[in-house]
């Protein structure tokens, strides 16, 4: 059985404590992000990611795509900022492309925020 990369998807955030108009603490939820991993034993190159709502709109605009596509090593990962809204979806479709010599893989999973 041949070894390949194996890529997934995760929405991750941070809380930070902030005081609302009444001098209470709440936590606010910044820097929002679609992390994709490389768990699998082998390289993947030229990683495409493609985040879309259930509906198979596309969401270009919540996700900064980086130039050129990056490589993932084994045991390693990249993150892109999400631009979330409170009326936006919160469960989307996300396709992972990439190389592993001269064969092209694609995954797709289903995230939620």
């Amino acid at each position: 059985m041949a070894e390949h990369a194996i890529l997934r998807a995760s929405y991750e955030f941070d809380r930070e404590p902030h005081h609302d108009n009444k001098g209470q603490i709440t936590c606010r939820t910044r820097n929002e992000r679609l992390v994709v991993r490389n768990s699998g034993p082998v390289t993947a190159v030229d990683v495409r990611v493609e985040l879309r709502g259930l509906d198979e709109t596309p969401m270009l605009s919540r996700l900064l795509i980086r130039e050129p596509a990056p490589t993932l090593i084994p045991d390693s990962g990249i993150s892109w900022p999400l631009f979330m809204a409170a009326e936006m979806a919160r469960i989307f479709k996300v396709s992972m492309t990439w190389n592993e010599g001269d064969t092209r893989f694609t995954e797709v999973q289903h995230i939620s925020t």
